[in-house]
């Protein structure tokens, strides 16, 4: 499965826009994954003062001007979602007989 497929990213309003994530993977990936993010400056993190300690992740204002365009890019991968897997069949089939 690839990393699209096993990672769920929802946005909530609550004041500021909030990340809620569902991880369906490994936990170093999605480290990174957030790491890059903030450091992009798409996100910010806050370490909340809870039993266990948490995190919260919100979009910065370049992360909410980034929404709209992702959305449309994710609309795209989902509409022909069937015509790239039919192209990477036929690459890994032409690959492979070599």
């Amino acid at each position: 499965a690839t990393a699209t497929s096993k990672f769920g990213v929802a946005l909530r309003d609550e004041g500021a826009r909030e990340w809620v994530v569902r991880a369906y993977l490994d936990r170093p990936w999605l480290t990174q994954t957030l790491r890059r993010l903030e450091r992009n400056g798409l996100i910010q993190r806050r370490v909340l003062a809870t039993s266990p300690l948490g995190v919260e992740y919100s979009l910065t204002h370049l992360g909410e001007s980034f929404r709209e365009p992702f959305t449309r890019l994710y609309d795209w991968t989902v509409e022909h979602s069937d015509e790239v897997l039919a192209a990477q069949h036929e690459y890994d089939a032409r690959s492979s007989g070599q």
